[in-house]
C-alpha cells in the first residue's frame, strides 16, 4: 500500500489527473489517496482469479483517448516530456 500512496503523491506533483479503477473494497483501501475520480467498476467482475490482470483490461476499455494507465509501483520523480 505504502508504494501505491508514493505512486500517487509523484504524480500529484506533476498535476496529474488520476481516476482509479476499482471495486468497493478497493475503494475502502485507497480512500485516504488523492485520486481525482474513483469509478468502483469492478465490483461485479467474475473471472478466475488467476486472472489477476482482468481489472486491468477492464480500466484500459474505460479510458479515453491521451490517458496512460500505470502500475502504483512506477514512480515518476521528473518530468519526462
Amino acid at each position: 500500500m505504502a508504494y501505491t500512496a508514493l505512486s500517487f503523491v509523484c504524480l500529484k506533483n506533476f498535476n496529474v489527473k488520476i481516476n482509479l479503477y476499482t471495486d468497493n473494497k478497493g475503494k475502502e483501501l485507497l480512500d485516504f489517496l488523492p485520486y481525482d475520480n474513483v469509478f468502483t467498476v469492478l465490483d461485479d467482475l467474475k473471472m478466475d482469479p488467476y486472472f489477476f490482470a482482468a481489472g486491468k483490461m477492464i480500466a484500459f476499455q474505460l479510458c479515453e483517448d491521451g490517458d496512460v494507465c500505470i502500475d502504483s509501483d512506477l514512480f515518476i520523480m521528473m518530468e519526462i516530456l
